[in-house]
């Protein structure tokens, strides 16, 4: 059975509950209604710049601002004389302004938008998303009718929009966007807005957007073709739960006594007329691998340019690893700290790999040493844990006794360093240092 825990460092019981170890609900009532200073309501209000950049980015095309550009330049010419040829240039382009904005306004979109974004995507790799666009309009068709996320934030971009030339009222049309998240991470989306820039494009008139949608952006990554661990089979209590792609099939070890509470079919009725007394039979669950993932958030106090991509890589390293373990039958319990504990614990087959993407895209470095929180849970279940396998981003003092430590309980670790610059201290020669740049080309094939 698949068991997800996110601890916090914070908190006495270990365990993140905004509602137990935040604001009491007291307060919250209290600050729920809230007068506004005098400076706060002016920051607040946007001022004029603002408003203006907003109409020029957003209700105006590059064809449309290049117009109100130039009947702002014939009008500064043409104001000397309404007699100079200029000043009838400056009335033919506003008459022009005018017109677009008014059709426009007369042909405003009015549909309604089904579907929208996925759920889950992968950083860096173009998704689509596929909509349907109903007019609601009983007598009005749409011309130029487009759809796209005004307002979006800068880690989306909008590679394609969908555009549909001419809509019938009361039709339905399907449209199709392609877009692509840069950053890992759980991002909200504005609704996708229906805009038209009908007839001359020089205005974008728009129709009211859908509700903010969330998107979780996993990180992106490279198979493995394999993995080198030093790695046994240990005995794990329910481990067939854990189990895939083997059947139920414990292995019989013998029979003994019957306690009370145990289940019926248990029961060995040729013992129990034998004995004359109740029997049953007893089973071994049988030995699985159970693997741990740890992969270090700690950029350290000296944080050196490359240290975000060092990450990124680490963390998309990390996802390779636990889709080549979750492919074979491997038990994988992912430890991380960035900047609460996570600690999850997959089944085999790929069927829990969704879950370990979630976590890994919600990781963030933090500028505390994490092992303190990672070592307790991982020693704990030591006697259960066949090998470990480290993502560090550097090789110190610190990270160097976590190992002893991991080892000294009897777990056998293998340690994989990415970083860009040379590490702090020298790396032993068991450990593997690989490049973050070749992570990020796709030439890492083996661990």
């Amino acid at each position: 059975m698949t068991r997800a825990r996110w601890l916090c460092p914070y908190s006495p019981t270990g365990c993140f509950s905004p509602r137990k170890h935040g604001t009491p609900a007291s307060a919250r009532r209290r600050s729920s209604v809230r007068f506004l200073r005098r400076s706060e309501y002016r920051s607040e209000r946007r001022s004029l710049r603002e408003r203006l950049e907003e109409a020029s980015r957003y209700r105006l095309t590059p064809g449309g601002r290049a117009l109100l550009l130039a009947i702002i330049g014939a009008e500064i010419c043409g104001s000397v004389s309404i007699d100079a040829p200029i000043f009838r240039l400056f009335l033919g382009l506003l008459f022009l302004y005018v017109v677009s904005f008014f059709c426009g306004f007369l042909f405003k979109p009015r549909v309604s938008v089904a579907g929208g974004l996925p759920e889950r995507v992968r950083v860096g790799e173009p998704f689509a998303a596929r909509c349907q666009v109903t007019n609601l309009s009983s007598f009005l068709p749409c011309f130029d009718l487009s759809l796209g996320f005004l307002r979006k934030p800068s880690c989306f971009d909008e590679v394609s929009s969908g555009t549909i030339g001419f809509l019938p009222p009361k039709a339905t049309a399907s449209v199709s966007l392609t877009c692509r998240c840069r950053t890992r991470g759980l991002h909200w989306i504005p609704g996708l807005r229906p805009y038209t820039v009908f007839p001359f494009n020089t205005h974008l008139i728009a129709s009211e957007a859908g509700p903010k949608r969330s998107i979780l952006a996993v990180p992106g990554f490279f198979p493995l073709r394999s993995v080198v661990l030093p790695a046994g089979s240990r005995h794990q209590p329910g481990g067939i739960a854990f189990s895939l792609n083997l059947g139920d099939s414990p292995e019989y070890v013998g029979s003994r006594e019957y306690q009370p509470g145990e289940p019926n079919p248990r029961f060995d009725f040729r013992s129990w007329a034998r004995l004359a007394r109740p029997v049953v039979r007893e089973f071994q669950e049988e030995y699985y691998c159970r693997l741990a993932l740890v992969l270090d958030t700690w950029t350290g106090p000296c944080r050196h340019r490359g240290c975000a991509e060092d990450l990124e890589s680490a963390v998309s390293l990390s996802a390779a690893a636990a889709e080549f373990l979750t492919r074979g039958e491997y038990i994988v319990e992912l430890l991380a700290a960035g900047p609460h504990l996570y600690q999850f614990r997959s089944g085999r087959g790929t069927s829990h790999f969704d879950n370990i993407l979630d976590i890994l895209a919600c990781v963030e470095a933090v500028s505390f040493c994490p092992f303190e929180l990672i070592l307790p849970p991982l020693t704990q279940e030591a006697e259960r844990i066949s090998a470990c396998l480290c993502f560090f981003l550097d090789w110190d003092f610190a990270r160097e006794q976590f190992i002893r430590q991991v080892e000294a309980a009897g777990i056998p670790a293998r340690v994989v360093v990415l970083r860009s610059v040379p590490p702090t201290c020298q790396v032993p020669s068991g450990i593997s240092l690989v490049s973050p740049e070749a992570v990020r080309a796709g030439e890492v094939s083996s661990l």
